[in-house]
């Protein structure tokens, strides 16, 4: 007595026993890898950010040139999310560079074409 097997949210396979959640969604092993290896080349460019940010900090301190923004030079959380898309855009046309095998996109939209067949 089979019941329905759960599907992965993403790709849309059966699942059985192979599944995990990733952000709290269900996913077969095969996503759950690949959501995890981008969060982690995400992470890598971000440390990277994070590294040459503080030597800009450290520069301006050096320098005397560090100081709190004028409130009405700070920044909106709009523009911060742009900030954190353009950088994730930047990421995939960079690892489509070094692949040559097409970016995130591709790779949804052939999940997409696989699920309509």
């Amino acid at each position: 007595m089979n019941g329905p097997s759960l599907r992965c949210m993403n790709c849309g396979k059966a699942c059985g026993s192979n599944a995990a959640l990733y952000a709290q969604v269900f996913v077969c092993l095969t996503c759950h890898k690949m959501a995890t290896s981008l969060e982690a080349g995400i992470q890598r460019e971000l440390n990277g950010l994070m590294v040459v940010m503080r030597d800009r900090i450290r520069e301006a301190l050096v320098t005397g040139k560090c100081f709190y923004p004028e409130a009405k030079e700070a920044i909106a959380p709009s523009q911060k999310r742009d900030i954190v898309h353009a950088l994730v855009d930047l990421m995939q046309k960079k690892g489509a560079a070094h692949e040559h095998s097409g970016d995130i996109s591709d790779s949804v939209h052939t999940l997409q074409e696989d699920r309509e067949h």
